[in-house]
């Protein structure tokens, strides 16, 4: 698994989010893409199978692309794309941040947890890596 060493602003690429979906294909094949670390965006749990906290530009766009990790926002009601995920799948309890690039907040208490973690961990292959 190659990482770069870039860190890029996730509401930067939830406002240019067409641009990194047109680019989706090269972006998930291309390992100095993939794996390019997004700043506050990250995952949280108590749960073993979760074995770090920052994401990558990979698994976003992948989740983001299959209509995952998006929720309403309660203020306009446009989209609102997860960025940061913390809770524990045991007792269900947790909730995520996310960004709306219609009104340009940042929405906290993003529920259900369980549904977003399910969606994450289904990224992972039986390995438990990043597919």
């Amino acid at each position: 698994m190659t990482h770069s060493n870039m860190l890029l602003n996730i509401n930067g690429i939830i406002n240019d989010l067409d641009f990194y979906l047109k680019n989706f294909d090269f972006i998930i094949n291309t390992p100095n893409y993939y794996f390019i670390l997004l700043e506050e965006a990250r995952i949280s749990s108590a749960f073993r199978g979760v074995d770090r906290s920052q994401l990558y530009l990979g698994e976003l766009l992948t989740l983001y692309s299959q209509d995952k990790w998006i929720s309403t926002c309660p203020h306009c009601g446009g989209r609102v794309y997860l960025k940061s995920l913390g809770g524990s799948p045991l007792s269900g309890r947790g909730s995520g941040t996310g960004y709306c690039r219609d009104c340009r907040k940042t929405i906290s208490g993003i529920k259900p947890f369980e549904r977003y973690f399910g969606e994450f961990m289904g990224l992972r292959g039986e390995d438990g890596e990043v597919c």
